[in-house]
């Protein structure tokens, strides 16, 4: 048997770094937005910067970089390079909540792949989970009611959804709860057996520090 503790203590590292690489992610949008250069030359910066620091750790970790290597990732890598460069230009010209959106919809292009060409099966739990992945960087933008709605239609009728613009996953103010405060009512009065903790930016964009956000994170971790 696997002590519950154990296996908690053990969840809870990946479940920080996960929320600070979705923070980081998330936050891209935003800076594209206030930084004052073109997009592609943003994208071009950034895939630079990149390939300098992993150079660096694959060299350090006793790593060749061969040609085969090279020629072996550059499909993928031109696919990247493309899939973050029409992100960039699309949050320049229109806005971070449509093309964040969009993004998120992923799920549903890989399971239409998977199914065509990979002979995968998609089966109910699968299409449940790809629908939350979708709405779940728009849930505290505007959709709340829908959400609930859709979710009692598949028989998920005991939903409790708290979104909030402009909220902090710990400071409060006097008109917007931070996350801890609402994780930590709605534990004590409806105790849910599933969490959804959508993160936003706005600790990035108010100038928290990485660890400032890492405490963030796992108090809010430690108040479901």
């Amino acid at each position: 048997m696997t002590d519950d503790s154990s296996s908690s203590g053990d969840l809870r590292p990946g479940l920080v770094a996960v929320g600070a690489a979705v923070t980081a992610w998330g936050s891209t949008g935003v800076i594209i937005k206030v930084i004052d250069m073109n997009a592609i030359a943003i994208a071009a910066w950034r895939f630079s910067i990149y390939a300098v620091l992993m150079t660096v750790v694959l060299l350090a970790r006793g790593n060749r970089l061969t040609k085969h290597l090279l020629i072996t990732s550059l499909p993928g890598g031109v696919l990247l390079s493309a899939d973050v460069m029409l992100f960039f230009v699309a949050v320049r010209t229109t806005n971070v909540v449509n093309a964040t959106t969009i993004g998120a919809m992923q799920p549903i292009v890989i399971a239409v792949y998977a199914t065509r060409f990979m002979g995968e099966k998609i089966h109910r739990r699968d299409y449940l989970a790809a629908a939350v992945a979708i709405v779940g960087d728009s849930l505290t933008y505007s959709a709340q009611t829908e959400i609930v709605q859709s979710l009692a239609a598949l028989g998920l009728g005991d939903v409790v959804v708290d979104g909030q613009v402009s909220r902090r996953m710990t400071s409060s103010t006097d008109t917007i709860r931070s996350g801890e405060t609402v994780v930590l009512q709605i534990a004590a009065e409806a105790a849910p057996r599933v969490w959804v903790i959508a993160l936003g930016t706005n600790d990035v964009a108010s100038g928290s520090s990485a660890d400032s956000i890492r405490a963030s994170v796992q108090r809010v971790l430690d108040a479901i």
